[in-house]
């Protein structure tokens, strides 16, 4: 059974977007890595000689801006100012809806098991911008978890065009879902720059496209190393 679980190998469904070509003669792979989110990102791609400078320029951009979106570390974010809100209501913006929207709905279709407005209770357990809980109080008491869950809940929600209502007090928590978001928003940008053959990572999160020149599709590897924990990482 082991042996079996370590050769399985799990297609995504192909989704036609026109022809997939392989890159142009005389381009070359260019890789990239950098950091962001509190954790790494890396590219492959295949683009034209010197590219390097302007495709790390594209993808810190692309990140900077959904840290400014969705990060309660950074001060000024929308969502820091959504969390520091006190009127209950405020106009988002298209970007910010452009993430929020399907994971309300998603929310919705799950009963509440993915849900984007629990960071209170993210950072009641020690996992937020506010850090680690205090040594001498290691879990939360009852009365804390129960505090936050009043606070917490995509049901409290209500959304009307661009317009959100919330009960003051709530925060959201994009953590699951903020890097792989970002990994599309590259993914589309370098396509429309002409780099249609890249494998974009953040943090785990992956977006591949496009054929090399070998025309072989890319591969993601997952790996369990010994002492259980699993990584992902590129193959070529």
């Amino acid at each position: 059974m082991q042996t079996l679980l370590r050769n399985r190998v799990i297609l995504p469904p192909l989704v036609a977007r026109g022809p997939v070509l392989p890159p142009p003669p005389g381009w070359v792979e260019t890789r990239l890595a950098g950091e962001t989110m509190g954790t790494n990102w890396s590219l492959i791609a295949w683009a034209p000689p010197g590219a390097g400078p302007g495709l790390q320029h594209l993808v810190e951009t692309e990140c900077a801006r959904v840290i400014a979106l969705f990060s309660p570390w950074a001060q000024e974010s929308e969502v820091s100012r959504l969390h520091r809100n006190g009127a209950g209501k405020a106009e988002l913006s298209e970007d910010f809806l452009a993430l929020l929207a399907p994971l309300l709905q998603l929310a919705s279709e799950t009963g509440g098991a993915s849900d984007p407005t629990l960071g209170a209770l993210v950072d009641l357990w020690g996992f937020g911008p506010p850090g680690p809980r205090p040594a001498h109080i290691p879990l939360p008491q009852p009365q804390e978890i129960a505090q936050a869950r009043e606070l917490s809940g995509h049901a409290r929600l209500r959304l009307e065009g661009t317009r959100l209502h919330f009960p003051p007090g709530l925060r959201f928590d994009f953590s699951g879902s903020a890097k792989g978001h970002a990994v599309d928003l590259v993914s589309a940008r370098l396509t429309e720059a002409g780099i249609g053959s890249h494998l974009i990572e953040i943090g785990g999160e992956f977006y591949g496209r496009g054929l090399r020149p070998d025309m072989r599709p890319w591969w993601v590897g997952i790996e369990s190393p010994p002492g259980g924990s699993v990584t992902a990482s590129a193959r070529r």
